[in-house]
């Protein structure tokens, strides 16, 4: 679903670490890892398509968002920003370096990939277990899916009454 809305710049701490959702059709969700260093320079690290060849196979990409972060990504609406509150944000390079070794291989075609378990969710559970303990991942992952539910129908509903969304930002 995609709906035009005005581009609103959504205000993240320094020295965090945060998990993005957008909804997907199926009920299900685009995760996202949203990384701020100290001085509050923002990059977004996934587990998807290549935008440039969606023909092929999923990987890791990392990218600096040089204008901040927003309420829409291209077409998708961000449903939340859920910062990590247990987690300060590594060096750029050690986290960089833990999102490349999730999945080191990947499946050509999607549904390879999600046989095998690999989708953007268990890459950023696994970028998170490297970080904290196991069962924090599984608290933060059972957070973020409940919120992001809740966000989701919230959308849904704006979307069919031709209303603005306010992306959220929140705590988990």
């Amino acid at each position: 679903m995609a709906q035009t809305q005005t581009r609103k710049l959504i205000p993240l701490e320094s020295n965090s670490v945060y998990i993005t959702t957008i909804s997907l059709l199926n009920g299900a969700f685009h995760w996202a890892l949203i990384y701020v260093d100290e001085v509050g320079k923002i990059s977004r690290h996934q587990w998807a398509l290549n935008p440039e060849d969606a023909s092929g196979p999923e990987a890791y990409f990392g990218h600096d968002l040089i204008h901040g972060a927003f309420n829409h990504t291209h077409n998708d609406t961000i449903l939340g920003y859920f910062k990590i509150l247990d987690c300060p944000a590594p060096s750029r390079a050690y986290f960089e370096s833990m999102c490349a070794a999730v999945f080191p291989t990947s499946h050509y075609g999607v549904e390879a990939n999600r046989r095998a378990g690999i989708s953007c969710r268990t890459f950023v559970t696994g970028v998170l277990v490297r970080l904290l303990p196991a069962q924090r991942v599984q608290q933060i992952e059972a957070a973020v899916i409940q919120q992001s539910t809740t966000c989701g129908d919230t959308y849904t509903t704006s979307f069919l009454w031709n209303r603005p969304y306010e992306t959220i930002t929140s705590m988990v």
